[in-house]
């Protein structure tokens, strides 16, 4: 959340819509921005313009504006809002295309916004979270079968052998016994990330240098360090404890003679580093902010969240052929499995909570027409898979369950 002061300026454009300007001074110089959400536009009454005020953003959106104490709307908490459509890019005349709205974005990502909140997890503390010694009542254990199914093709990389150049890179798919598997790593990376989002636990990018402007951890606005999150207190830390919730490999199901794609090096895609802030940071107005006004790592603006890439049906994602010129630094070569291709793993869970379990079960199985990403290439549209998890409890505790009872008759009980 940042705060302007700003001159407020209210009038009417030529073809008679209203139009709200806020000016500020940044870096010694007066920059406009203009207010773009319609249904705030509309409680700024004509009245106002030429009044001192103080406007508040969140993301690309103007969340609050007060003037002489009074808050003439407030919505913050409430997400970000997309300028409209029709809206034409400002800055250099001779570079805006004013006979055509602005088009949908070419970028293979975007970023799903930061919290400003962080919610903290059932657990107060570290040591209020169950431990292994035991299965504790009241909590829930067992373990999520999934079934994984590739929509496109997909990569993970296999293991570098020490035959290996320096450099050299394996062009197998990862099978360390033969059968091709997603990793339980990967699988781990993926749910913990997704989990991160939907519990509005804290971002958990780790940079090492703190005093480098472009270290991204200086730039999150919820580093509410002392809060225990439901992702920390679920996957644990190298700290305090370990995780309650362990990935075995996913293996392939089919014929291995049938499983993969030919050998290929997929086309290059050259994509924004993280240190590229246009793409990166947060902007005062999103995508319609002239040069002169854009943020950088050296300001205090925020990052625009988790990045996550767009699904995409491409079939010229390859270049055709395997390139393997040692001097091009550009290409790899890979074998990825097919489209259509399954894989099954298990997830073991203990002593969660209910709600703990519900938020594992609501990342993997997303909505019908919704998948997951994962391997490499993403940005030219491989590793689209879908997860269908199936839930298995143990019971522990009940007179029925698996150490309640020794004796069941003359004979042992087994449950």
């Amino acid at each position: 959340m940042v705060e302007y002061k700003a001159k407020l300026e209210v009038k009417k454009t030529k073809n008679g819509a209203k139009q709200i300007t806020f000016y500020y001074e940044k870096k010694g110089k007066t920059k406009p921005r203009i207010l773009t959400q319609t249904a705030e536009k509309e409680k700024v009454d004509f009245s106002l313009d030429g009044k001192d005020c103080v406007f508040e953003t969140e993301g690309n959106k103007i969340v609050k504006l007060t003037v002489d104490d009074q808050a003439i709307f407030n919505i913050k908490g409430q997400g970000t809002v997309a300028p409209p459509p029709s809206r034409q890019r400002q800055g250099n005349p001779a570079r805006r295309n004013a006979g055509n709205p602005v088009g949908p974005s070419k970028a293979p990502y975007n970023f799903i916004p930061l919290n400003t909140n962080c919610v903290p997890s059932e657990h107060e503390t570290w040591e209020q979270i169950p431990g292994f010694d035991q299965y504790e009542k009241g909590t829930l254990s067992g373990t999520i079968e999934i079934e994984i199914k590739t929509k496109t093709p997909l990569y993970i990389r296999d293991t570098k052998t020490t035959a290996m150049h320096e450099g050299q890179q394996p062009e197998s798919f990862f099978a360390p016994d033969g059968t091709p598997k997603i990793p339980g790593s990967s699988l781990k990376g993926l749910v913990r990330s997704m989990v991160e989002i939907a519990s509005y636990s804290k971002f958990s990018f780790v940079d090492v240098d703190t005093d480098d402007p472009k270290n991204i951890q200086n730039h999150i606005p919820n580093k509410t360090k002392k809060i225990l999150d439901m992702t920390e207190a679920l996957f644990g830390d190298t700290e305090h404890i370990s995780g309650r919730v362990s990935f075995e490999d996913a293996n392939f199901t089919g014929d291995k003679n049938q499983a993969f794609e030919a050998t290929t090096s997929p086309k290059i895609l050259s994509s924004p580093k993280p240190t590229t802030f246009q793409h990166y940071l947060e902007q005062p107005q999103g995508t319609y902010t002239p040069k002169d006004q854009l943020n950088n790592w050296n300001d205090n603006a925020p990052i625009r969240g988790h990045k996550m890439y767009w699904h995409r049906n491409n079939p010229n994602w390859s270049e055709g052929k395997p390139i393997r010129d040692r001097n091009d630094t550009q290409h790899t070569i890979i074998t990825p499995v097919k489209t259509g291709s399954t894989f099954k793993g298990t997830i073991r869970f203990e002593n969660l909570t209910e709600v703990e379990l519900g938020a594992l079960l609501f990342v993997l199985e997303l909505k019908e027409n919704l998948c997951h990403k994962i391997g490499m290439a993403k940005p030219l549209g491989l590793g689209s898979i879908k997860i269908k998890p199936t839930l298995k409890l143990i019971d522990r505790h009940s007179e029925q369950g698996r150490y309640a009872t020794l004796f069941s008759n003359s004979d042992w009980h087994t449950a």
